[in-house]
C-alpha cells in the first residue's frame, strides 16, 4: 500500500538519461557530446537525492575558538570549524553556516558539535565553515540572560553575522542551522535584515510563545520546568568550555559570575497565565517569531523549515511557512524533536544533510542546482508510530483535502468503550467522565522530546481505560490523515472549569493502542477570536484574561480546538480511538479543578466529533 517516491523518481531519471542517450547515438552523436551527456547524467538534484553538483574537497577540519565582541563590549564564546585536509585548515574563503546557542558548546549539552554531528561533518567536507556561538549569559559568554530571544540577544546576532561576514576565512556569505533554541534564534536573526545572511534552516522551532508553551491556556508545566532547572544548572554550576586563548579558565570563570542573575523562565511562564499576562521581566508579546514576522519578511532570507510530526511545535511550523512570503521551502521528518534511535537518525541525517547541503550550495554558493524547482513541501507519511514512512511531495499542506467527520456515539459501548462513526447518531445523548487524574500520555513523549528525551509512546490501552473513548469499526481499507484535525464538543461540567484533552489513536489487531497526535483546550478560554496572523483556519483563542468564561455547573457550552497535525496512515483492519481525558499528570499543569464531572453531548444538534483532513486512496 505503501508509495516509494524516493526509489521512483531515480528510475525515471535513469530511464530518461538511457532514452536520450541511445537517439543521440542513432544521429550521429559525437564523443564530446556523449560526455557531457555522461556528466550530466550523474548530475542528481531532488528532495533526498544529491550528486554531481558539488564535490567533497576536504576530508575533515580544525576547530578553534575566540571571543566575538558585540557593539556593546560583551565578549561571546564562539567556535570555529574549518575545513581542512591531512590535518591542514584551508585558507580559501569558503561560506560560513553558524548555529546560535543558548546552552554550552559541547555536544552532550544538546549543540551539534562538528564533532560528533554527520551533517555539519558532510557541510564542511563540501566546503563551509561551521561556527557555533553562545548567546550572552550562556556558556562561556559574558554578560546576563535576559530571557528567551531578548533584544539584546537578537541584536547581538546581527554583530556576529557581520563579524563572521567580515572575517578572512569568510567569503562574505552567511547562513545559519540548528534546531530547538538554535532553530528559534535564526528567525530572530532574519529579522535584523542583515545582508550577509542569504539563507536559514531552522527545525523544529515554535513561532508564538504563548500558543507553543500555553497551548489552549494550559501550561506545559514539566518542560518548563525541566528546560528552566536545566539552563539554571549550565549557567550557574557547569564550567563551560574555555575559549583557546583562555588557557587558565580565568575568562571562563568570570563570564559564569555575570551568569548568578540571568532571567529564570519558570515563576513568571506559571504566573502568566493569559496572553496579556505580565511578570517580573517578562510578557507574551515580545521577542518571539511572531512578533518580529513583518521584519523577517523583510529581510527575503531563503528559509528551509524544518520539522518532524512528533515535536512539540509541529504547528509552529506551519505557521513560520505560511507566515513568510520570500523564498522557501518546508520538509516533515517522522521523527520527534530530534531522532530516536539508530534508523531514525540515519535517515534525518541523509536526507535533511542532503536538503541543507543543496539550500546552502543554491543561495550561498551560487550553485544552479534546481532546489528551488519542484514540489515546495515534502513529508514524511506515518506508518503505525514511525515503524515506517515514506516521503512524499505536496502542492501544499495542509492540503484542500477531504474531511471526514467522525462523531462520538455513546449509544452503542463495548466494555465502556463509546463508538466513532462516520454516521451523525439520531438520538441526543450525553456520556459522564469523572475526570481521573492518573491519566497521562506518558514519561517519553513530544514534550520530553524537547530536552533530548525520547519520544516513545507505551501502549495506550491502559490509559485508556482512565479515560472517556470513542473507538471506531475496523476499516475496509486503509485511511491517510494528513492535515490537522479539528474537535468540535458540546459539554458540560460540575465545576466552574475544566481542561480538556483528545488524544487520537491507532488500535490494531492485537488490541495494542498506538499514539498519534493531541490537542487539548482549557474550557473557560473557549472564546475564539481572529488571529493577527495566518492560522490555517484553525480556531485561535485569543486567551486575555477578559476573555474567560467560567461554566455555570450543568451548563452546555461549544469547544473547539485543534489537534497537532500529522501524515498518518492507519492500516485496514485496524481502528480509530479518540481518548477525552481531564488531566495529564506527568506533562501538563494540573487542572483547575480536579473533581469535575464531564458530561459529553452526542447525536442530534449537540453532536461532538473530530473532523479528519483525509487523502483519498
Amino acid at each position: 500500500m505503501k508509495r516509494n517516491l524516493n526509489k521512483l523518481w531515480p528510475a525515471c531519471l535513469v530511464a530518461a538519461n538511457l532514452f536520450v542517450a541511445a537517439c543521440g547515438q542513432e544521429s550521429g552523436q559525437t564523443a564530446a557530446d556523449k560526455s557531457a551527456q555522461d556528466q550530466q547524467a550523474q548530475k542528481i538534484s531532488e528532495f533526498g537525492h544529491y550528486e554531481g553538483y558539488s564535490q567533497a574537497r576536504f576530508d575533515g577540519w580544525v576547530t578553534t575558538s575566540t571571543y566575538i565582541t558585540t557593539r556593546d563590549g560583551t565578549r561571546l564564546a564562539a567556535d570555529i570549524s574549518r575545513p581542512a585536509n591531512n590535518g591542514v585548515m584551508t585558507d580559501e574563503a569558503l561560506p560560513v553556516l553558524w548555529t546560535y546557542s543558548r546552552y554550552h558548546r559541547q555536544w552532550e549539552d544538546g549543540v551539534p558539535n562538528i564533532a560528533s554531528n554527520p551533517i555539519l561533518q558532510h557541510l564542511a567536507k563540501h566546503g563551509y565553515v561551521i561556527v557555533c556561538v553562545n548567546v550572552r549569559g550562556g556558556g562561556a559568554s559574558f554578560g546576563r540572560y535576559e530571557g528567551l530571544f531578548s533584544a539584546p540577544e537578537t541584536r547581538d546576532a546581527y554583530d556576529v553575522i557581520d563579524w563572521l561576514s567580515k572575517q578572512d576565512f569568510s567569503d562574505g556569505n552567511v547562513g545559519m542551522y540548528g534546531l530547538s533554541y538554535m532553530g528559534i534564534s535564526q528567525y530572530m536573526a532574519a529579522s535584523t535584515k542583515h545582508p550577509a545572511l542569504k539563507a536559514i534552516t531552522p527545525e523544529n522551532g515554535y513561532f508564538n510563545f504563548y500558543d507553543a508553551i500555553r497551548h489552549g491556556g494550559i501550561l506545559h508545566e514539566d518542560q518548563v520546568k525541566t528546560w528552566g532547572e536545566g539552563t539554571q544548572y549550565l549557567d550557574k554550576v557547569r564550567k563551560p568550555r574555555p575559549v583557546d586563548a583562555d588557557t587558565d579558565g580565568f575568562l571562563a570563570a568570570a563570564a559564569v559570575t555575570e551568569h548568578e542573575t540571568n532571567f529564570d523562565p519558570i515563576s513568571p511562564l506559571q504566573t502568566a497565565r493569559f496572553r496579556d499576562s505580565t511578570a517580573p521581566e517578562f510578557d507574551w508579546f515580545k521577542d518571539m517569531p511572531s512578533s518580529v514576522n513583518a521584519a523577517v519578511n523583510e529581510s527575503g532570507v531563503a528559509i528551509y523549515h524544518l520539522g518532524a510530526w512528533h515535536d512539540p511545535y509541529t504547528t509552529d511550523t506551519l505557521l513560520h511557512y505560511y507566515n513568510y512570503h520570500g523564498p522557501q521551502k518546508m520538509a516533515f521528518g517522522p521523527w520527534a524533536h530530534e531522532a530516536n534511535n539508530d534508523a531514525e537518525a540515519a535517515e534525518r541525517d541523509k536526507v535533511y544533510g542532503t536538503e541543507m547541503l543543496r539550500w546552502f550550495d543554491y543561495w550561498l554558493k551560487g550553485i544552479n542546482n534546481g532546489v528551488m524547482d519542484g514540489p515546495e513541501i515534502h513529508v514524511a507519511e506515518v506508518d503505525t508510530m514511525r515503524e515506517s514512512w515514506t516521503w512524499m511531495p505536496m502542492p501544499n499542506f495542509p492540503l484542500d483535502s477531504q474531511r471526514v467527520s467522525y462523531f462520538f456515539d455513546q449509544s452503542a459501548a463495548e466494555n465502556a468503550d463509546h463508538l466513532l462513526s462516520t454516521q451523525l447518531p439520531e438520538k441526543s445523548a450525553a456520556a459522564e467522565y469523572q475526570v481521573n487524574l492518573d491519566t497521562t500520555t506518558g514519561t517519553a513523549t513530544r514534550w520530553d522530546s524537547n530536552f533530548g528525551e525520547p519520544a516513545l509512546y507505551p501502549d495506550m490501552t491502559e490509559n485508556d481505560a482512565r479515560s472517556l473513548t470513542f473507538t471506531s469499526p475496523p476499516f475496509e481499507e486503509d485511511l491517510v490523515i494528513a492535515g490537522i484535525p479539528l474537535v468540535k464538543m458540546y459539554l458540560s461540567a460540575s465545576t466552574p472549569d475544566a481542561d480538556v484533552y483528545a488524544v487520537l489513536e491507532e488500535v490494531d489487531g492485537n488490541g495494542r493502542s498506538h499514539y498519534i497526535t493531541e490537542g487539548n483546550l482549557r474550557v473557560s478560554l473557549r472564546k475564539e477570536s481572529e488571529a493577527p496572523w495566518n492560522v490555517l483556519d484553525i480556531p485561535w483563542h485569543r486567551a486575555y484574561e477578559e476573555d474567560q468564561q467560567m461554566l455555570t455547573p450543568g451548563e452546555v457550552v461549544e469547544i473547539n480546538f485543534d489537534i497537532l497535525p500529522v501524515v498518518y496512515r492507519i492500516n485496514k483492519g485496524n481502528r480509530l480511538r479518540v481518548a477525552i481525558m481531564g488531566a495529564d499528570k506527568d506533562n501538563m499543569e494540573a487542572p483547575p479543578f480536579p473533581d469535575a464531572l464531564l458530561s459529553v453531548k452526542t447525536g442530534g444538534e449537540q453532536a461532538s466529533q473530530i473532523s479528519l483532513p483525509v487523502l483519498p486512496q
